[in-house]
């Protein structure tokens, strides 16, 4: 089950610039984070490492966003820890940042997909905030995967 909500869930994200009718020239970077990494492994379990999945899945959104004409940057490109505001240090205003991670937990109130934005968002980063969170629950839908909602937050 694990193995096959990753593989759908991956497959699903790798379509993220057609869920957005994204195409060559638009006028932002978009900025691929893969969460936890060196130090930090995130959640494990069922043969999984979060650090590792989330850095394969990183490098194939990039590659897609690419094969799309799409300007990307990557947070990380291996196995290494990078802290937060190392991560959002540089990003211009019109930048999207995605940051990717596959949580676990015991407790029923931290498990499920969340999406955040920065506060305040600009229009374009709330339209998206939207269409990731519409297409995401849908696919989360389909096993079970709790809905914890649309949200933003200061990053630094």
């Amino acid at each position: 089950m694990a193995r096959k909500l990753l593989s759908r869930f991956a497959v699903s994200l790798l379509l993220f610039p057609m869920w957005l009718e994204l195409k060559a020239g638009e006028p932002f970077t978009l900025v691929i984070d893969a969460g936890h990494g060196g130090k930090d492994p995130g959640a494990s379990g069922k043969g999984f490492i979060e650090k590792d999945q989330t850095l394969a899945l990183a490098i194939a959104i990039q590659k897609e966003c690419i094969s799309k004409g799409l300007r990307t940057y990557l947070t990380r490109r291996d196995d290494r820890f990078v802290p937060l505001q190392n991560r959002v240090a540089n990003l211009q205003k019109e930048d999207i940042f995605i940051s990717i991670h596959f949580n676990a937990s015991h407790s029923k109130t931290a498990e499920g997909f969340e999406i955040f934005t920065k506060r305040n968002p600009s229009p374009d980063a709330k339209q998206l905030q939207d269409k990731l969170h519409k297409n995401i629950v849908n696919l989360n839908s389909e096993y079970g995967i709790p809905d914890r909602g649309k949200k933003s937050a200061d990053f630094y």
